[in-house]
């Protein structure tokens, strides 16, 4: 069991420790990499018995800890086996089970004596007394979100064997699939070569290992225009529109457009089964926007919500679908942003991936895509001017990307060597120490 989960179930126990968590916060946590990528839960479905209490403690939890997403459910009567029945009758086996903090330990409940095996095993089936068009529903979106599950009711069969995340073999893979890549020079500078080597020993001192992606914490609607909005309340839009089970604002026809266009495409094993447009959600969720004008949040947020829309022609020429991505985005700019601001979201697209093949390339240099930071810092000055500037547009996208991804989150520390990089030469390096200093 994940701390996060616990740090919940702690908080439910100081409100009523006969309450039960169920829903997301119960399954994610045997569920997460082992059957799809592992984030926290987007709500925490709370059941105890009776209806008057149910309410108090609905009450008391938003009070109490607003930052998570409470459902409580009340049961009818007043016993441990009241909530059994209950658990009974949920659509799938895996889901009818429930946890609490008991003491120092977490106590489970099961809905039937094969919910553990179920729930283990990643299995995906029908219980006895389920409504079969919402177990289908049901089931069919656990499917997406847990690529790897198996379901002889669903039609899926996979394997059930839980699978370790070593990244040496996942990287061996994508070097065997891609194909092709732009071949650079790579002549360092003398500043260059002693960021490179503090590059390199970031490398051999930090371990290689997946971790849980956290999904935003709760926050107030956007009262307007939600692409303008501060990240809190942005974030809150997006995981409603996309996340919620029941949600609160209207549909937005142009982000369930973009995510339409993409869930045909899948992405790369290191993603471990989602498609573009379940990447393209998270990644959005994890965008800082606070360290860049307030004119080009909606610019970043559809820079990275598009970002990698390119792997529909092209997943494994390193480079290629962020150059074709920049091309087919723009055939559905919105009518709300300028064509010189749409300019600067092609130019988000199409180096997203930069400081990632820079990377690459510094730890070989055959590597076909790599890229010199000379060549990087030369698309940066292109674009503008002002090269701190388009460094920290170009750093917020690729960190919501990485940030994004379980199996990629622990190269989020690294940026800053790869910024400075970039930055080594001294005049570079004194704007770019006043600027953050400023922000």
């Amino acid at each position: 069991m994940n701390d996060w989960n616990k740090v919940i179930l702690n908080a439910v126990s100081t409100v009523d420790e006969n309450a039960f968590v169920t829903g997301q916060t119960y399954y994610y946590p045997f569920f997460n990499e082992k059957f799809g990528p592992a984030t926290t839960s987007v709500e925490t479905e709370v059941i105890l018995p009776g209806k008057e209490r149910a309410k108090i403690v609905e009450q008391e939890l938003q009070a109490k800890y607003p930052m998570y997403r409470w459902k409580v459910i009340a049961v009818e009567g007043t016993s441990i086996n009241d909530i059994k029945v209950y658990l009974q009758r949920k659509n799938i086996k895996a889901l009818s089970g429930a946890v609490r903090m008991s003491g120092e330990q977490m106590e489970y409940i099961w809905g039937y004596d094969d919910t553990a095996d179920h729930l283990i095993e990643g299995r995906i089936e029908p219980t006895p007394w389920c409504n079969i068009e919402e177990a289908k529903e049901e089931g069919g979106n656990i499917a997406e979100r847990f690529p790897n599950i198996t379901s002889e009711f669903l039609g899926i069969y996979r394997s059930t064997t839980p699978k370790s995340i070593e990244w040496e073999e996942m990287e061996s893979e994508l070097h065997k699939r891609e194909k092709g890549g732009k071949s650079y020079s790579f002549f360092l500078t003398e500043k260059e070569k002693t960021v490179c080597d503090e590059i390199m020993e970031w490398h051999k001192s930090n371990p290689k290992t997946p971790q849980v992606v956290p999904i935003p914490r709760k926050s107030k609607l956007p009262t307007s225009n939600p692409w303008d909005a501060p990240d809190e309340q942005f974030r809150e839009w997006l995981i409603d529109q996309t996340l919620s089970s029941t949600p609160a604002t209207e549909k937005d026809q142009y982000l369930h457009m973009v995510l339409d266009y993409q869930k045909q495409w899948d992405q790369k094993p290191t993603h471990q089964g989602w498609k573009v447009y379940q990447h393209s959600i998270m990644s959005t969720l994890m965008l800082n926007t606070q360290n860049v004008r307030e004119t080009d949040r909606k610019l970043l947020r559809l820079s990275t919500l598009w970002h990698d829309v390119g792997k529909c022609k092209n997943i494994w020429t390193p480079g290629a679908h962020a150059a074709a991505g920049a091309k087919i985005w723009i055939k559905y700019k919105p009518n709300w942003i300028s064509d010189i601001e749409a300019k600067t979201v092609s130019f988000l697209i199409q180096t997203h991936d930069f400081l990632g093949l820079m990377d690459r390339g510094l730890k070989n240099n055959a590597y076909r895509g790599g890229m010199p930071p000379s060549s990087v810092r030369e698309y940066y000055k292109r674009f503008s001017d002002n090269l701190n500037y388009a460094i920290r547009l170009n750093v917020n996208v690729y960190n919501a990307d990485i940030g994004s991804v379980s199996t990629l989150r622990w190269l989020l520390p690294l940026t800053p060597l790869l910024e400075k990089m970039i930055l080594i030469n001294e005049s570079y390096m004194l704007n770019y120490v006043s600027a953050s200093t400023a922000n």
